[in-house]
């Protein structure tokens, strides 16, 4: 279980640094988008077949991690008080208390800030997920936390 929820992981992971772009952040989902084709849409399927709106999701009622719909890692309950996804911007302009990541607590005191238009509702600006899970096997559990960066931001 352990491996299986370090694979399904690790493709979380990579799949979300192909991205260019988060259209939807949610404590329990987030979609990622890949233009793998090049030709400006997000098709699922393209023309060759990949997936290119990519959305990973919790499912408490099976305790499952699902990419677009398919179980990617079972056994999955969250760490108490902690999300399972959770997101950060490397923006650094918002960083208003300088510790080298713009949080959603920044975002929304931007506008008191001076930068009007910035809403921490806004998944465009965010560069960063962060995944925190327990992986659960009869009576073993497994914590895992990591994080992973856009890296083919547009």
């Amino acid at each position: 279980v352990s491996e299986e929820a370090r694979a399904g992981l690790n493709r979380m992971v990579r799949e979300t640094r192909e991205g260019q772009l988060f259209s939807v952040l949610e404590e329990d989902r987030y979609r990622v988008r890949i233009d793998f084709d090049r030709d400006g849409t997000y098709e699922n399927p393209n023309e060759t077949g990949d997936y290119e709106d990519l959305q990973f999701r919790y499912d408490s009622t099976d305790d499952e991690i699902l990419l677009n719909g398919e179980t990617l890692v079972s056994g999955v309950t969250p760490i108490p008080g902690t999300p399972i996804f959770s997101y950060t911007s490397s923006d650094l302009t918002y960083d208003f208390d300088g510790n080298g990541v713009t949080t959603k607590t920044e975002l929304d005191a931007a506008p008191s800030s001076g930068y009007q238009g910035v809403d921490s509702n806004d998944a465009e600006l965010y560069t960063n997920v962060e995944f925190a899970m327990r992986v659960r096997s009869g009576n073993r559990t497994t914590v895992f936390r990591t994080q992973a960066q856009l890296r083919n931001r547009r």
